[in-house]
């Protein structure tokens, strides 16, 4: 489980990171980017879960 969270934790950060240096320079390009930059955090964590879902079930 350390290393998923490891991965989240670098992953959001990078996403946080991106997010920032997209609003400050702000063309179309970057904002879109940057809404992709998010909706790939939020596939990333959904999958984090899922795995340690299903870890959990198969450690029973």
């Amino acid at each position: 489980m350390k290393w998923q969270i490891i991965v989240l934790v670098l992953v959001v950060s990078m996403g946080v990171i991106f997010a920032a240096t997209d609003l400050g320079s702000g063309g179309f390009l970057s904002s879109f980017l940057g809404a992709f930059g998010l909706i790939t955090i939020f596939i990333v964590v959904a999958l984090v879960m899922y795995a340690s879902k299903v870890r959990k079930r198969n450690d029973d």
